[in-house]
C-alpha cells in the first residue's frame, strides 16, 4: 500500500495532476492551485493563482512546467500563469480575443520549453501556441481543408524532442 499524505487544510483527496522534482522538493498541479512540498522539513505551501489585480480566480490547474531559468508556468482554465525564481505572486498570460499577441484560447491544458527558449502552449479549442522569449506570439490552428494544418485544436500534451515537437491532439498525434 502507497502511503496516504495529509495536506494540512485540504485532506488527503486532493487530485493532483502533474509533479515537478527538483533538489529541495516537488511542485504539484491541483484542482486546488499549485503546492510546493519541501522535502527538509515535509512542509506543504499553497500558491493561489489569480488574475489581474489581484482577483481571486478558479485554481483548477492543468498543466506545470519549469524551464531553464527556473520559471514555473502553470496552465489552467483561465490561461498561463508564471511565477519567475525572484517573483511573487504568478502573473497571467491570457486570452484577449481582439490581440493576436495574446494566446489563442483560454484553457491551458499543456505547456513545453523546447531547445531554442520558446515556450509551446496548448490549449482547448485554441490549438497551438508559440510564445518566442521576446513574448511574441504565434498560433497554430487547425484548418480542415490544409493538411499542412495541426490536426485539431485541442492540444492535449506536448514533448520536444531537438528540433521536434510531439503534439498530442484531440484526434491523434502531430510531430
Amino acid at each position: 500500500d502507497l502511503p496516504t499524505t495529509e495536506i494540512p487544510g485540504y485532506g488527503t483527496g486532493l487530485a493532483i495532476s502533474n509533479l515537478l522534482l527538483d533538489e529541495t522538493g516537488i511542485w504539484l498541479s491541483t484542482l486546488n492551485g499549485v503546492f510546493r512540498y519541501t522535502h527538509a522539513d515535509g512542509s506543504y505551501a499553497r500558491h493561489s493563482l489569480q488574475l489581474p489585480g489581484g482577483i481571486p480566480t478558479q485554481n483548477w490547474v492543468t498543466a506545470l512546467h519549469r524551464d531553464r531559468a527556473g520559471t514555473l508556468w502553470a496552465g489552467t482554465v483561465w490561461g498561463l500563469h508564471l511565477a519567475a525564481p525572484s517573483a511573487s505572486p504568478f502573473r497571467l498570460i491570457a486570452n484577449a480575443p481582439d490581440d493576436p499577441n495574446s494566446l489563442s484560447g483560454g484553457i491551458v491544458l499543456s505547456v513545453e520549453r523546447d531547445a531554442r527558449g520558446a515556450l509551446w502552449v496548448g490549449t482547448l479549442g485554441g490549438g497551438l501556441n508559440r510564445i518566442a522569449p521576446d513574448g511574441s506570439v504565434r498560433r497554430y490552428r487547425h484548418a480542415p481543408d490544409d493538411p499542412t494544418t495541426i490536426r485539431h485544436d485541442w492540444i492535449w500534451s506536448l514533448q520536444a524532442d531537438g528540433d521536434r515537437r510531439w503534439i498530442g491532439t484531440g484526434a491523434g498525434l502531430d510531430v
